[in-house]
């Protein structure tokens, strides 16, 4: 399972070859601009039903 991850860089695998997992800054950038804003909706979602803002998430500091 762990292998399907797209992001080699943070699932702990370690690459075959020597050229490493690449610049890991921009491997995490995309992984929270494509996966993590997705998780993150359904809980933004609670502070439309509930009328008041009860779940918020920060950007991270890059």
């Amino acid at each position: 399972m762990v292998k399907s991850f797209p992001y080699p860089g943070l699932s702990g695998v370690i690459p075959e070859s020597n050229s490493g997992f690449g610049d890991m800054e921009k491997i995490m950038r995309v992984y929270h601009q494509l996966e993590v804003g997705a998780i993150q909706q359904p809980f933004l979602e609670l502070n439309e039903l509930l009328g008041k803002q009860v779940v918020d998430f920060r950007e991270p500091d890059w």
